[in-house]
């Protein structure tokens, strides 16, 4: 014998973003939104081509990449004209690069949802799957009869299902997408917070320590899935928590937060 396991979900999803005042007001900030992005492109736009024109004035592309003569007419010694390629030696470049292009697509991605996929989804509020069938009033009627279904209103009801299903998927994909741009706008800030000597202290500690951060992630995070996978081999069969490996990746995870709840769930069971 063994054990069914049901579980449900719910999911809610607006397929009406502008119906109420709050809704205008949201559309007015997200057109702002939407030209102050407008503006981010350019200026990235513009700091790379103007090292392009800087560097690449009287030269070809790669002479001047492989080159560091000074600008015509410099007075400083020992000062290098600044190259094309240069813009591409900096991480910090490439993360604002990847988060303009991600929230580009995040914004085309609503303009769509709000002008097509939102409008083109116009559910009915009942089908008529089943006709009831007349019955003679009855005190004792516990049951209600209903003749054959009607296959049309039937099909249109899984399709509509089926539609909404996908609509519920593509704004989850776009949520988490939001979210990754969310963090790396966070991290771009660091960049924007060394102007200020004091506050550069730990910018500028963050960024000298980062190779080694990330190598203890690395070590980090496979000692948490060693853990997690001998979690789900010894305790997924009668442990909840344990029961898969994503499972058991999260509750390692919590353990290290400091929740100690399913020490009693590992103990009692």
């Amino acid at each position: 014998s063994g054990v069914i396991a049901v579980s449900t979900s719910v999911h809610s999803i607006n397929v009406q973003p502008y119906r109420f005042f709050t809704d205008l007001c949201r559309l007015l900030l997200e057109i702002t939104f939407l030209l102050m992005l407008c503006v981010s492109i350019g200026m990235e736009s513009f700091q790379l081509l103007s090292l392009c024109h800087c560097s690449c004035r009287h030269v070809s592309f790669l002479e001047c990449c492989r080159s560091n003569l000074p600008r015509k007419g410099a007075a400083r010694q020992g000062w290098v004209r600044p190259r094309w390629c240069d813009y591409f030696r900096s991480g910090w470049n490439y993360l604002d690069a990847f988060n303009l292009v991600l929230l580009a697509y995040n914004a085309i991605w609503w303009i769509r949802w709000g002008t097509t996929i939102s409008e083109e989804f116009l559910p009915k509020l009942e089908y008529e799957v089943y006709e009831p069938i007349p019955l003679p009033d009855e005190p004792n009627l516990k049951a209600r009869w209903f003749s054959n279904p009607n296959r049309a209103e039937l099909g249109k009801l899984v399709e509509d299902f089926t539609r909404l299903d996908e609509i519920t998927q593509l704004m989850q994909s776009y949520l988490q997408l939001q979210g990754v741009s969310f963090l790396i706008m966070l991290m771009r800030s660091l960049k924007m917070l060394g102007f200020q000597h004091r506050v550069s202290l730990v910018t500028d500690t963050l960024y000298e320590a980062s190779g080694d951060l990330f190598h203890w992630y690395i070590i980090a995070g496979c000692v948490t899935f060693g853990f997690a996978f001998l979690g789900n081999l010894y305790l997924g069969h009668r442990v909840e928590a344990f029961s898969s490996v994503g499972e058991s990746v999260h509750t390692c995870v919590i353990i290290l937060m400091g929740e100690i709840g399913y020490l009693d769930d590992i103990g009692s069971e």
